[in-house]
């Protein structure tokens, strides 16, 4: 790669950095690496097509990264899962972007001359990049380590009006309608009120509003 074809894109990047960032900028000591790129944490890619072809990968550290977002945003940014997550989510919508660009492309193949497959095939290869790259990060900077707080989730489930869908079969749906809702109405759950009715027996009652069955294919133990 000769150096004249690099200047430009230096050059540009540190007036736009200096004029985003409202700061001096300094331009460091120039390498020419061969061994295979490994990204420091945040990085762009932009794709030169043309004349001039190849890519140009604009990568920062992700403290420096989160420091740079806090100046261009005007508020104080963390590195955070949050962080990752609205990257993904901007990701997301340029891979969307790509989508239309290729849809919009592919109707265009006048008498079948295709000519527009270049932008095609560019777009796609960048969209797979961008959500290979998206999928390694947010696995290890969002999800590893997560756990469900199984308390929270199945308290949601209990207090949900859902849980009535399965005594509509066997009490009826106005019945079941009712229920639904006294159970908003006085704040119990549907378990406690059809428990304090005794309409039921407690073993067909754990039974009917078995929740996990009522995820699984089927009709369910409610029209059992």
């Amino acid at each position: 790669m000769k150096m004249e074809l690099i200047q430009p894109f230096i050059n540009a990047a540190d007036a736009v950095l200096a004029q985003n960032l409202n700061c001096p900028t300094q331009l460091g000591h120039f390498v020419m690496e061969e061994h295979a790129y490994h990204s420091k944490g945040v990085a762009a890619v932009v794709t030169v097509v043309g004349d001039i072809e190849g890519r140009i990968i604009f990568d920062v550290e992700p403290a420096t990264a989160t420091r740079m977002a806090s100046v261009m945003t005007g508020t104080e940014r963390q590195e955070s899962e949050e962080l990752v997550r609205e990257t993904i989510c901007e990701l997301a919508n340029q891979v969307i972007g790509n989508a239309i660009t290729v849809t919009t492309a592919n109707t265009h193949g006048n008498l079948d001359l295709n000519v527009m497959l270049p932008v095609m095939a560019r777009n796609v290869l960048e969209s797979l990049t961008f959500l290979t790259n998206s999928v390694s990060v947010f696995t290890t900077k969002a999800i590893a380590g997560l756990k469900a707080n199984r308390e929270r989730a199945e308290s949601l489930v209990e207090w949900s009006m859902s849980m009535v869908t399965s005594l509509a079969p066997v009490i009826g749906y106005d019945n079941a309608a009712k229920l639904a809702k006294r159970a908003v109405e006085e704040g119990k759950t549907v378990r406690a009120l059809v428990t304090e009715e005794g309409a039921l027996p407690a073993a067909e009652i754990e039974e009917l509003l078995d929740a996990r069955k009522m995820t699984e294919p089927g009709v369910g133990a409610g029209g059992e």
